[in-house]
C-alpha cells in the first residue's frame, strides 16, 4: 500500500486553544457586539481608564452616542451621580487589585441631567491582552420610583388614619399588625408598641 505524503495535522496545544487567532478574535468580538447590542441592559467593557465599549443601550440611556462613550476624552465619572462616586471609587480600586464586586446599587446621570438608579454587576476579563471590566447595569429606575410612590401614599393613608375617630390597625406582608392609630391607643390605653404586640399575641 502507498504511503500518503500528506503531513499529519498536529492537535492545537493548549496555549492556541487559550490564544484564537487574530481571525478568530475578531470573529468572536463581532458575536459579542451584535449580542450586546440586543441585550435590554447596559453593557459596557473598561480598561485602561476609559471605555472602550458601550453597547446600544448605554446610548439610548444616557444621551451619548456610543463612540462619544468611548472616546478617549471621555470621562466616564460624569455618568456617576455624585452620592454614588465614592461606591463606585471603593469598587473600581478592588478590582484593580484582581478582586471580584459583588453586584451593587447606585445611581447614574444622564447627558440631560436626569437621575437613573441602576444595579451594576461587573466581571473581571481579558480585553485585548489586557485586565479589563465587563459590567452591565440593570435600569431599575420605574421600580425605585414606583417605591416611592408607595412610601407617599403610606404616608398619606397614616396621616389620614391619625385623625379619624375611627379603630385603625395596619398589617405587614406576612399579617402581623405594624401600625395601631392613635384612636385605637386611646380607647386600649396602650403605647403603640405593646398595642401591636397585644393584638397579634391575641389574634
Amino acid at each position: 500500500m502507498a504511503r500518503s505524503n500528506t503531513p499529519k495535522r498536529r492537535p492545537p496545544t493548549r496555549q492556541a486553544l487559550r490564544r484564537p487567532s487574530p481571525t478568530g478574535r475578531r470573529g468572536l468580538e463581532s458575536t459579542f457586539r451584535r449580542i450586546a447590542d440586543y441585550s435590554p441592559n447596559m453593557v459596557f467593557i473598561w480598561t485602561a481608564a476609559r471605555v472602550v465599549y458601550a453597547n446600544h443601550k448605554c446610548a439610548e440611556l444616557m444621551g451619548y452616542t456610543q463612540d462619544e462613550l468611548c472616546s478617549p476624552e471621555f470621562d466616564f465619572r460624569t455618568l456617576i451621580a455624585e452620592e454614588s462616586r465614592p461606591l463606585v471609587a471603593a469598587n473600581l480600586r478592588r478590582h484593580l487589585q484582581g478582586e471580584e464586586v459583588a453586584p451593587y446599587e447606585y445611581q447614574l446621570v444622564t447627558r440631560d441631567g436626569r437621575t437613573l438608579h441602576g444595579i451594576h454587576t461587573t466581571k473581571l476579563i481579558d480585553y485585548e491582552g489586557e485586565p479589563a471590566i465587563l459590567g452591565t447595569v440593570t435600569d431599575i429606575t420605574e421600580r425605585k420610583q414606583a417605591e416611592v410612590r408607595l412610601r407617599e401614599s403610606e404616608r398619606r393613608l397614616r396621616a389620614l388614619l391619625d385623625h379619624v375617630q375611627l379603630i385603625a390597625v395596619g398589617l405587614d406582608a406576612d399579617g402581623r399588625v405594624n401600625y395601631a392609630n392613635p384612636y385605637l391607643l386611646k380607647l386600649t390605653g396602650y403605647s403603640a408598641e405593646s398595642a401591636t404586640s397585644s393584638i397579634y399575641q391575641n389574634g
